[in-house]
């Protein structure tokens, strides 16, 4: 009986001690606070401070390998924190230099979480290495945006004692409610690299759900008069294109302007007029042999920035604003009748952009977007010398309005609406959506889902659509599960604005997830996923396809992480995409997928990222793939990461783009290999420079064994004999190296040289492809494409632009 009293006894101070919820209060000063990192100001003495840190990983609820202490300060400009970080063998504290917003790097950190509005949902990270390197991320419904960007300090002085971290960030970098007085959820964190632990200062537990829903709370905060947030963002930027077929540099000279004003004090308004985008990553092309578009990631820093309120009901997808123009290909396909290509633009210009947005203080959130973008026109000369434009791409105007309403916990409601307007070419394209999750006070079931109707018109036709997604469950917890329904209707077509691979489809899920977060034996954590996927046709209820998939992750107490996948198909996949036609379908073998994944311990100098996986349907078909990616760390300035991946498909059978047989749909059975060779390196000069390389062939070839009809059934039938050349010898080879300098808070000096180079063609039947080496050597005597650019963006604040004066 003693025994059981004792547990009862320490089971309630465990959950008492979870559930309080730490507060610090926050302690005005008038003195001018030196960001150093020294903390010698009067201020922080009389500042109330904090500590008792308890860990989150790999134990939780332990005190913690070092003790922290942290004190919190503030004026009407802005927050500050000064922590110490006790550790009485500083020589051993890890601190590898990375670039900006690059968080995973062998160094000790120090991490602020801050949530103005209490809504759980969208939280302000600022994190700083022991060598000072900053990190800043927006987090809004799990969703963790790195491309947001602020404008705040931080200073780091290592002693005997430890590390120091002195911070300051401006009210003109957050939002919050405009109360006399505040409160705000926060945490701090701390990461001890060298024995892996992660301690905070509110205790986190895992199986309660995100740590952004378990927070302390900042109090005190009172009368914040806050300044004018107004501040502008000058750029200027110069290019030379070398073309390797052309004698003569192109060159060009932009300037433009960015601007930040600060409606309220939640609300903000984000203007670019005329921007630039010379300097973003090259994008990762492929050959795309499926029915579906290429999903190409956002690389534009305006359209990655505070774009969360705009994102929740998946209609925005940006890269439609300035996207490759609609005639583009037809244009290039002149050439094969004589015609001769003066210009051809491969984007559209984006004139100007503006994002309103923010949250009051009853937790409503507001967004507007709009983008316009110009009429593109090409150039050509026909073959009796007269040279004409045409439009490729008409005037466009994008536009998005967002409602977005926060309540009891962790639940909300939103409604956006998208609409992309061609008045040229009277096309305008709406699409109205709404997003909700309503959760439980335990924070354990929920109710959660999105809707939308789609309308597209033109000058002779109107279409209306509409897609449905509802999902119930226990969404935290050590076991987890829930049923998820997806309806989307034949019409729903967000394309305009937003990205959807295909529509027609109803999709049942059923998921059972365990989770175990604890060290047990040698392990760290666990976790196993049981999903079942039921696909139909929405249309016709008939039959897609039917599958389960299991995968579990296991991670050692020497950090050695696996994953085990397995997708298992229970039928035979009824394919109505492939063949590129309404309403015919290819019956596609039933295939099962299994891979096996394993990571290292990213801790020592040299670590190992490997993936090997196979795929087979018993029939015809099989292939394996994976990955290969060793990192070596030289020193806490230099580390390279060579990737091999690979792919290999033997006897898949898809559609065939047949120019001889126009009433019949031609399928052909193939190999298609894949060989992708990457290289990133990074030298990181100092906290505020660095040098970063990125080098990358894509190679893919698709080698035709047999042709077919593909027949009414969605069986195909044998053609005996097949005159079209269609097997295909794809590269694309890039190599993207800048040098970046922070020479100020906010500002940017970036040099960028850019190498392209694209090939695609057709290998006759009776030809053997390259080999590796061959192919390799033959793509340098392609056409290439040279690019230097050099931007210069400089932060001018409004309030210190004033006092300078």
């Amino acid at each position: 009986m003693k025994s059981i009293t004792l547990f009862l006894l320490i089971f309630i101070f465990i959950n008492t001690a979870y559930s309080q919820q730490r507060v610090i209060v926050g302690y005005r000063t008038n003195e001018k606070i030196n960001i150093d990192g020294i903390l010698d100001e009067k201020s922080w003495s009389q500042a109330e401070c904090t500590g008792d840190f308890v860990t989150f990983k790999p134990y939780e609820g332990r005190d913690p390998y070092r003790q922290t202490r942290v004190c919190l300060l503030y004026d009407d400009r802005a927050l500050y924190i000064g922590a110490t970080l006790f550790d009485d063998e500083p020589e051993k504290i890890l601190k590898e230099l990375t670039m900006r917003d690059e968080d995973n790097g062998n160094t000790d950190m120090f991490i602020f979480q801050l949530n103005p509005f209490n809504d759980n949902r969208n939280v302000y990270v600022f994190k700083v290495t022991a060598s000072n390197v900053q990190t800043d991320i927006l987090i809004s419904d799990g969703n963790y945006d790195y491309n947001w960007n602020a404008v705040w300090m931080s200073s780091v002085n290592i002693n005997d004692k430890g590390w120091i971290v002195e911070i300051s960030i401006p009210y003109s970098s957050i939002r919050f409610p405009n109360l006399t007085e505040q409160a705000w959820s926060a945490n701090f964190w701390r990461i001890i690299r060298r024995v892996r632990e992660q301690s905070c200062w509110n205790p986190v537990r895992q199986e309660l759900g995100a740590d952004i829903e378990q927070m302390g709370q900042i109090i005190g905060l009172k009368d914040i008069n806050s300044p004018l947030r107004l501040a502008f963002y000058p750029y200027v930027s110069t290019s030379i294109d070398f073309y390797s077929d052309d004698n003569k540099p192109t060159y060009s000279l932009n300037g433009g302007l960015d601007m930040k004003l600060g409606i309220t004090k939640s609300h903000t308004l984000d203007l670019t007029l005329v921007p630039d985008f010379s300097h973003v990553q090259s994008d990762e092309e492929e050959l795309n042999l499926s029915p579906f578009e290429t999903y190409y990631s956002e690389n534009r820093p305006f359209f990655t920035e505070g774009v969360e309120l705009f994102e929740k009901v998946g209609l925005f997808y940006s890269r439609r604003i300035g996207k490759i123009p609609a005639k583009y290909y037809e244009i290039r396909a002149l050439q094969d009748s004589g015609y001769i290509i003066i210009d051809n633009p491969r984007y559209s210009k984006l004139i100007n952009a503006i994002k309103l947005s923010g949250r009051d203080d009853k937790n409503l959130a507001i967004g507007i977007f709009n983008a316009t973008t110009a009429n593109t026109w090409a150039e050509v000369k026909d073959s009796l010398g007269n040279i004409k434009k045409i439009l490729t791409e008409p005037w466009a105007n994008y536009n998005m309005i967002v409602l977005d309403k926060s309540f009891w916990k962790n639940s909300y409601v939103n409604l956006t609406n998208a609409f992309v307007v061609r008045p040229d070419i009277h096309y305008y394209s709406n699409v109205l959506g709404t997003s909700f999750k309503f959760m439980e006070p335990s924070n354990r079931f929920g109710l959660y889902g999105q809707g939308a109707w789609s309308t597209i018109k033109n000058t002779n036709d109107h279409e209306n659509g509409y897609m449905l997604f509802t999902g119930l469950g226990k969404l935290n917890g050590k076991w987890k599960y829930a049923y998820e329904l997806n309806l989307i209707s034949d019409k729903y077509n967000p394309n305009d604005f937003g990205y959807l691979q295909h529509n027609n489809l109803t999709t049942h899920h059923l998921g059972l997830w365990y989770n175990r977060y604890q060290p047990f034996g040698k392990f760290n954590r666990m976790s196993v996923d049981v999903d079942f996927y039921h696909y139909r046709l929405f249309k016709t209820n008939k039959l897609i396809q039917t599958k389960l998939i299991l995968s579990s992750y296991l991670e050692t107490q020497k950090y050695l992480s696996s994953w085990i996948y397995l997708d298992i198909s229970l039928s035979d996949e009824y394919d109505y995409y492939e063949a590129r036609y309404p309403g015919r379908v290819y019956v596609r073998p039933s295939i099962h997928n299994f891979y096996y994944n394993i990571s290292t311990d990213y801790r020592k100098t040299f670590a190992l990222d490997m993936q090997l996986g196979t795929y087979l349907d018993f029939i015809k078909r099989w292939g394996y793939y994976g990955y290969i990616r060793p990192r070596v760390r030289i020193n806490d300035r230099i580390t390279l990461i060579y990737g091999f991946d690979f792919d290999f498909d033997h006897n898949d059978c898809g559609f065939v783009p047949d120019t001889i047989y126009d009433d019949q749909i031609v399928f052909g059975q193939r190999n298609v290999n894949t060989l992708i060779n990457s290289l990133q390196g990074k030298w990181v000069i100092n906290n505020k420079m660095y040098i970063n390389l990125s080098l990358r062939h894509y190679w893919r070839t698709v080698d035709y064994n047999e042709f077919y009809f593909l027949q009414l059934d969605g069986s195909l039938s044998p053609i005996d004999i097949y005159n079209q050349d269609q097997n295909v010898n794809f590269n694309t080879f890039n190599v993207d190296l800048s040098f970046s300098w922070n020479f100020a808070p906010g500002s940017y000096l970036d040099l960028m040289w850019k190498n392209q180079i694209y090939s695609s063609d057709v290998i006759p039947d009776y030809l053997m492809f390259p080999s590796f080496g061959k192919n390799f050597f033959n793509l340098f005597d392609n056409p290439q494409t040279n690019t230097i650019s050099f931007r210069l963006i400089y932060y001018l604040d409004w309030q210190k632009m004033k006092r300078r004066r």
